[in-house]
């Protein structure tokens, strides 16, 4: 009875652990409110940074300072020394003997029935010498160098003019400030009979007539570019200046006009200076 009563109290015990050991319901879990913290970002792996040598400086070169450009200036002045026709050799005698804004030139004759020269001088330029056979040509004289044509012919003012031509193309003309031709041995006075020409500025032409009876009795004055007569005028002896040159006054239009004679009695080859409306300038005579 006693084992039997054991037995159960021991069952009844083993039950009552059994029952107070059975494992709760399962309960699923209450959500949380959500927290104001952001939520975590997945950290992206980040590149170590790349180490960059450092420049290397060099000293700037030395800048020289810019140089100004002045633009081309012909010399006002000629470098070249007018040589006549004697600088060709002996017995070369002169033609026609010329200067213009940019040339001497001179026409040479050996002998006095020999070949003609064409003898041309840039005054500006050594290295551009000319020095050619040369022919009679209307009114003038002509030389050929190749495809090139120079030609110093009197106009219909009796004025001497250089004209270049390439190709049959006229490149360069230039009037003489001052020219002569034909120079004659020394005449006695009382023969003489010249006409005498000049320029005064980038305007004005002049012609004179001069015998040793009257000296420079008449004047005219043309537009040195056209031609076209200006004035005329009458002139008169007033007397000689330190130099003893004889001296001649009178008017050309409104303008007062005087000429002195650099050379007395004057003869061909001669030169004057000359001034008018108070300008000055140099001329020839022939």
């Amino acid at each position: 009875m006693k084992t039997r009563i054991q037995k159960i109290g021991f069952l009844g015990l083993l039950g009552l652990l059994t029952v107070g050991c059975a494992p709760a319901p399962y309960n699923p879990p209450v959500s949380q409110a959500p927290s104001d913290l952001p939520p975590a970002q997945p950290e992206t792996p980040t590149a170590p940074p790349v180490q960059t040598p450092p420049a290397q400086t060099s000293r700037p070169k030395p800048q020289r300072p810019p140089t100004a450009q002045r633009p081309y200036q012909p010399p006002s002045q000629p470098i070249v020394k007018w040589q006549q026709c004697n600088a060709l050799g002996r017995g070369y005698t002169p033609q026609v003997t010329m200067e213009t804004d940019s040339y001497f030139i001179n026409i040479c004759q050996q002998g006095n029935s020999g070949n003609l020269i064409y003898f041309g001088q840039d005054k500006f330029n050594r290295d551009r010498n000319l020095r050619l056979p040369a022919i009679s040509a209307e009114r003038g004289f002509q030389a050929n160098n190749g495809n090139t044509t120079y030609t110093v012919q009197q106009n219909n003012n009796g004025r001497w003019v250089l004209t270049v031509r390439q190709n049959g193309r006229q490149v360069l003309r230039e009037p003489a400030m001052v020219a002569y031709s034909n120079p004659n041995s020394p005449q006695e006075p009382g023969s003489v009979t010249l006409a005498c020409s000049g320029e005064i500025g980038d305007m004005v032409a002049y012609t004179l007539r001069y015998t040793d009876e009257h000296g420079f009795n008449n004047v005219q004055i043309q537009n040195r570019n056209t031609g076209q007569r200006i004035a005329t005028g009458n002139l008169d002896y007033v007397g000689q200046n330190e130099q003893g040159q004889p001296i001649f006054k009178g008017n050309a239009g409104e303008a007062d006009f005087t000429v002195v004679s650099l050379q007395a009695p004057m003869r061909s080859g001669g030169q004057i200076s000359a001034s008018y409306d108070g300008q000055w300038g140099r001329g020839i005579c022939n």
